[in-house]
């Protein structure tokens, strides 16, 4: 292991994966990154993952990949008028807000 590089199930054991750019030949916007971790996770629909990001770019990579949700957060790269600018399913500004979001998508008529 290199300086700088983070193995998750050792440092970071609420992790599942983590997967880069370096690791895809495309970037975001491109789905490669989340249908690598799909691959990895044996998750063959994308109705099953939910991409949240904040960022254009990661809002876009939902989309591409066909993911059921794909949410914003303000809290990083991008404002609440730059994500909305993306058409993102929602737009969050803590991910506690996650929580309500999933329960109502998994439960629509609740």
């Amino acid at each position: 292991m290199t300086k700088g590089q983070v193995r998750p199930q050792e440092n970071y054991p609420d992790y599942d994966d983590l997967i880069t750019a370096s690791d895809v030949k495309n970037s975001r916007p491109h789905p490669d990154m989340i249908q690598l971790a799909m691959k990895k996770h044996m998750i063959q629909n994308p109705n099953e993952v939910i991409k949240v990001g904040d960022s254009i770019t990661n809002i876009e990579e939902g989309k591409n990949a066909g993911c059921a949700l794909s949410i914003g957060i303000s809290t990083g790269a991008h404002n609440f008028n730059q994500l909305f600018s993306a058409q993102p399913d929602f737009i969050i500004s803590d991910l506690l807000e996650l929580l309500a979001i999933i329960e109502n998508y998994n439960n629509p008529n609740a």
